[in-house]
């Protein structure tokens, strides 16, 4: 599975649902022991590392999920040699940033039909309109339609990002489960009141614990 695109938040969802759908039926208790992660780089220095890993299974577990994380096509070879005769019991999810239509890396995932591609955007507005009128109605929140567009507005930089600005908001509605366009515009100034200049100051001076405030 190739996993490519700017947002991040929305790739460590999907990863995170990948692994869960995996390992399902695995019955070992740390799942993380058969996660191996690599670097492109890791390949390129040792082309046979993808194959022996990939063929070594742990006492405690009968499958495996390797994550590889590259921004360039120089591992293609390695991983297309693996995809040509893949292993059963290991799952290969590759990671990468924004891939142009030129890319190889790519354009290989995209025209072989036995592997899977996920382009993970930015979220659109009617994307994250959804998100909020789904959790909205879940959590019973009662709001207007100006007020969702509002947060619409503001949201959509990481999926991450936007999932925890849109339970903040929910925590604001309060036991009354109301929430209303003057909610909003206190939460965003709230928020944007933030001095990213003073971060930068108090980083290179080193100041830690004013930077972590």
């Amino acid at each position: 599975i190739l996993l490519y695109g700017a947002d991040y938040g929305l790739i460590n969802e999907r990863i995170k649902l990948i692994i869960n759908s995996f390992f399902c039926k695995d019955s070992s208790i740390n799942k993380q022991l058969n996660i191996v992660d690599f670097e492109s780089n890791d390949l390129l220095l040792d082309p046979e590392l993808l194959e022996v890993e990939t063929k070594s299974l742990s006492l405690i577990s009968n499958k495996k999920l390797i994550r590889i994380k590259t921004n360039d096509d120089k591992a293609l070879q390695i991983i297309q040699k693996y995809v040509e005769s893949p292993q059963d019991s290991c799952l290969l999810v590759i990671i990468s940033n924004n891939l142009t239509p030129r890319s190889k890396l790519r354009q290989y995932f995209e025209k072989d039909k036995s592997i899977i591609v996920l382009p993970c955007y930015l979220d659109e507005k009617n994307t994250i309109s959804e998100l909020i009128k789904n959790t909205f109605a879940k959590e019973n929140i009662h709001t207007e339609k100006e007020t969702i567009e509002l947060l619409c507005n503001y949201l959509g930089v990481d999926r991450q990002v936007t999932i925890s600005e849109i339970e903040k908001a929910v925590l604001l509605a309060g036991k009354d489960k109301k929430l209303t366009k003057a909610d909003i515009l206190s939460f965003i100034e709230d928020t944007s009141s933030l001095n990213i200049d003073e971060l930068y100051d108090s980083s290179l001076e080193g100041n830690i614990e004013k930077s972590l405030n």
